[in-house]
């Protein structure tokens, strides 16, 4: 090949590059929250067992979306999560049984283990890479979010927002974010 078809061909794949970039691909699910003003607003009992409003996918249990790192809690056992205010600063989550029995417990702290922000609580927000594990096709950054609030019927509602940033194949620039939202009913 010529240098002026290299040149072609590089300039033809380099503006389909960068009229992809910035694609966005979502699966989103997504809902209105419902204003919670302070943090006895969050107060109750949750079941674990989540439901999509999709119905299609697999959820995520509740106390999977607030101890994500606990292997010794075993998430299939967990019947229920309560949330209790203990201050307007701190609040007060356990894991229940299903026969009531506290399996985990912890107290967390605004600022420290969880932001307030809006009408919602963002218990996680993870920062990565990808792309250096096989299959990867984006090299680049990764980004989980998880907030927790109430539906408009007062439900509690966990949205999981998930985004990669970088080269698809080493070539393409590419943003693929996805988002959905997880209903986790109000048992009292």
């Amino acid at each position: 090949m010529c240098p002026a078809h290299r040149t072609l061909v590089l300039a033809f794949v380099l503006a389909i590059s960068f009229n992809l970039a910035g694609c966005v691909a979502s699966d989103s699910t997504t809902g209105a929250f419902t204003s919670a003003p302070a943090l006895s607003s969050f107060d109750g009992t949750y079941r674990n067992i989540g439901e999509a409003s999709n119905g299609k996918t697999r959820q995520p249990q509740l106390s999977q979306l607030i101890w994500p790192e606990d292997a010794n809690l075993h998430h299939g056992e967990v019947s229920s999560v309560e949330v209790k205010a203990l201050s307007t600063q701190r609040l007060k989550v356990s894991a229940l049984g299903k026969n009531g029995d506290t399996m985990k417990a912890g107290e967390y702290e605004r600022g420290k283990n969880f932001f307030l922000v809006g009408d919602r609580l963002r218990i996680a927000y993870r920062i990565g890479s990808a792309g250096f594990k096989s299959g990867e096709p984006i090299i680049g950054t990764t980004s989980n979010l998880v907030e927790f609030g109430l539906d408009t019927a007062g439900q509690g509602k966990a949205r999981q927002t998930s985004s990669a940033t970088g080269l698809a194949f080493g070539l393409i620039p590419m943003h693929v974010e996805a988002a959905s939202d997880i209903r986790y009913a109000k048992l009292r």
